[in-house]
C-alpha cells in the first residue's frame, strides 16, 4: 500500500492600491492532501480541491499511467468541474476498500427474475430490465459502503464504469440510499433493502465508459443528517424498469465491479468544515479588529487567528487557546501592533478530528485617524467565488 501526504502552500496574490479587485480564494481549504493506494488497485484522495486537481493533472501528464488508469484519472478530474476552490473533496473507491476499512468490500446486484439467487461474486452489476421473453423483470445494483468527511457535504457523485449499454432509448435511473444492512454474498431480490433519498439521473444509449450518477441526497442524508450508512443502490425508473413496464428484453446497463476488469466505482464527495460569509480587518488607533461571520459550522472545535507582516509572509498564531466555535459572528482585537505598519491576518477553522481550514488573508494598517477605505483601512468580503478587496490610497 502506497501512502503520500502533500502540503498545501499559500498562494501569492498581488493586491492593488487605490482599486477594487476580485481575488481568487486563497489558502482556504485543508492544508494536507492524503493519498492511499494507486490508480490500479484503487486510489483514495482527501484534501483541498486545488491539490486533488493538481495531483490528477500531474498523474495524467506524467506519462506513467496506462490507458485504463489515464481514463480513470481524467474522469475523476472532470468530477471537480464546478467545485468551489474553497471546499475540499474526498474521492474513494467503492466495492473494494479493505486497506482503509475492511467493511467496505461490496458491490453486487439482485434480479427479480431469479429472486433467490445471489450475484455477490459477479464481475459486473446489471441494472434495468431482464428477460429474453415475456415476462420481463427488474435488476438493481448495490454498492457498500463509504466514509464521510466529518464535515458539511455539498455534493456527491457515484462515478461508475458502464462497460455495456443495452438501452433502447434514454432512460431514467435513481441513485439512492440503501435503508438497511445487506451482505454482498447473501443479498437477493427477496431480501434486498429498501431505498430512500434518491437522485434522478438520465442515461442515453450512447453512455458508455465512465458515467456520473448524482447521489447527493443519499450521501447528505448519511453524512449531514446522521442516517445509517448502508451504501448506495441504483435502479431504473419504474416507468420503464419494472415487471409491468419492461417492454423489451435485456434493456439494461452493465457496470464494472471491483471483481471485474479493474474499473471499480468511485464516490466523489465535495465538502467543507465551515462556510464563511464575511471576513474583514479594520485598522484603528493602536489596534486592528479582525471580524468574520459564518453561514454554518459543523464539527468545528474552534478558531485560530494568524498574523504576518505581508500577505505572503510568515504567519504566527496569536491566540493561546482555541476561540470557541458556533458563535457565527466573531471579533478578534490585536493590540500588539504599531501605527503606520501594515499587518495581514488569516483565520483557521479546526475540526474535531484536528483537520484545519484556512481563510484569508485580509490586511489593515492601524492609524491615529479614523480607519476607512480612504485612509488605509482594508475591507474584504468573502464570496463563494473569491474575495472582493477595497484598498485605500494610503495603504
Amino acid at each position: 500500500m502506497k501512502k503520500g501526504v502533500l502540503i498545501v502552500m499559500a498562494l501569492a496574490v498581488a493586491w492593488p492600491i487605490c482599486a477594487t479587485a476580485k481575488v481568487g480564494a486563497v489558502d482556504n481549504a485543508h492544508q494536507e492532501l492524503t493519498v492511499f493506494g494507486d490508480f490500479d488497485s484503487g486510489i483514495y484522495m482527501d484534501g483541498p480541491v486545488a491539490k486533488v486537481r493538481e495531483l490528477l493533472e500531474d498523474s495524467i501528464s506524467g506519462g506513467l499511467l496506462n490507458k485504463t488508469q489515464e481514463d480513470l484519472a481524467i474522469s475523476l478530474l472532470s468530477e471537480l468541474d464546478g467545485f468551489s476552490e474553497a471546499s475540499s473533496v474526498m474521492i474513494q473507491p467503492m466495492g473494494e476498500k479493505g486497506s482503509v476499512d475492511d467493511t467496505m468490500e461490496a458491490d453486487t446486484y439482485v434480479n427479480q427474475g431469479n429472486p433467490s439467487t445471489n450475484y455477490g461474486g459477479s464481475s459486473e452489476v446489471q441494472v434495468g430490465c431482464y428477460g429474453s421473453g415475456a415476462p420481463h423483470y427488474e435488476m438493481r445494483g448495490f454498492w457498500c459502503c463509504y466514509s464521510c468527511p466529518g464535515a458539511e457535504v455539498y455534493m456527491a457523485t457515484l462515478n461508475a464504469y458502464i462497460k455495456q449499454n443495452d438501452l433502447d432509448a434514454a432512460h431514467g435511473f435513481y441513485a439512492a440510499r440503501a435503508n438497511s444492512s445487506w451482505d454482498e454474498y447473501s443479498v437477493t431480490w427477496n431480501n434486498q433493502p429498501g431505498s430512500s433519498n434518491e437522485n434522478y439521473n438520465s442515461c442515453t444509449t450512447y453512455d458508455t465508459g465512465w458515467f456520473d450518477f448524482t447521489a447527493t441526497n443519499a450521501v447528505t442524508a448519511v453524512c449531514n443528517s446522521g442516517a445509517n450508512n448502508y451504501g448506495l443502490t441504483i435502479y431504473g425508473d419504474s416507468s420503464w424498469a419494472s415487471s409491468s413496464n419492461c417492454y423489451g428484453s435485456e434493456i439494461n446497463i452493465h457496470i464494472d465491479t471491483a471483481q471485474g476488469s479493474g474499473n471499480r466505482a468511485y464516490l466523489t464527495i465535495d465538502y467543507t468544515y465551515a462556510g464563511l460569509s464575511n471576513l474583514d480587518a479594520e485598522g484603528e488607533d493602536g489596534k486592528i479588529v479582525v471580524r468574520w461571520s459564518t453561514s454554518y459550522e459543523q464539527n468545528n472545535a474552534g478558531w485560530n487567528v494568524y498574523r504576518a507582516l505581508s500577505k505572503n509572509g510568515q504567519y504566527i498564531k496569536l491566540n493561546e487557546f482555541l476561540i470557541p466555535p458556533y458563535q457565527y459572528s466573531y471579533e478578534y482585537v490585536d493590540t500588539e501592533v504599531t501605527n503606520g505598519v501594515s499587518y495581514c491576518y488569516k483565520i483557521q477553522a479546526v475540526d474535531l478530528g484536528g483537520s484545519v481550514q484556512m481563510f484569508g488573508p485580509v490586511c489593515a494598517t492601524p492609524s491615529e485617524e479614523d480607519s476607512d477605505s480612504e485612509n488605509g483601512g482594508v475591507s474584504v468580503t468573502y464570496q463563494n467565488d473569491g474575495f472582493t478587496a477595497t484598498a485605500g490610497c494610503g495603504w
